[in-house]
C-alpha cells in the first residue's frame, strides 16, 4: 500500500486552510447554488458586494474555524458592524464547511443548533 507524504510546503489562508483548497472551493461551490456563473457577482448571492448593508435587521454570523469561507464570513460581519448593523459572531474552532448538518455526532453542532434556535427567539419576541 502506498503512502502519501504530507506536503511541507502548503502554503494557508488566515483560516489555516490550504490556499489550494480555498481556490478550489470557491471555484467548486457556485456550481451547486448558481445557476450562473456570473450570478457570484450579484449581492444577491455574495452581501459583500453589496453598495451598503446598512437598514438590515440584526445578525447572527457563525463561522467555522477550518472552512475555506470562514474568512469571507468574518468579513460580512465586520461590514455589518461597521454599518450600524447589530452582529452576534461566533467561530467555532475545528470545525469545517457544513458542521451543522451533524447533529447525531458533533456537540458543537447540537451547540450551534440552539445558538440559531436562541437568535431567532429572541428576534421573533
Amino acid at each position: 500500500m502506498r503512502r502519501m507524504r504530507p506536503r511541507q510546503n502548503v502554503e494557508k489562508g488566515a483560516a489555516g486552510v490550504p490556499a489550494q483548497i480555498k481556490s478550489a472551493f470557491r471555484k467548486l461551490l457556485p456550481r451547486h447554488y448558481l445557476a450562473r456563473e456570473e450570478q457570484g457577482r450579484e449581492p444577491s448571492a455574495s452581501p459583500l458586494l453589496a453598495r451598503s448593508l446598512a437598514d438590515l435587521p440584526p445578525a447572527l454570523v457563525i463561522t467555522a474555524g477550518c472552512d475555506p469561507l470562514r474568512d469571507e464570513g468574518e468579513a460580512y460581519a465586520k461590514r455589518l458592524r461597521e454599518a450600524g448593523v447589530s452582529v452576534t459572531t461566533t467561530q467555532y474552532p475545528g470545525m469545517f464547511h457544513g458542521f451543522v448538518r451533524m447533529t447525531r455526532i458533533l456537540d458543537q453542532s447540537r451547540a450551534l443548533l440552539g445558538e440559531m434556535a436562541g437568535a431567532l427567539r429572541k428576534a421573533l419576541g
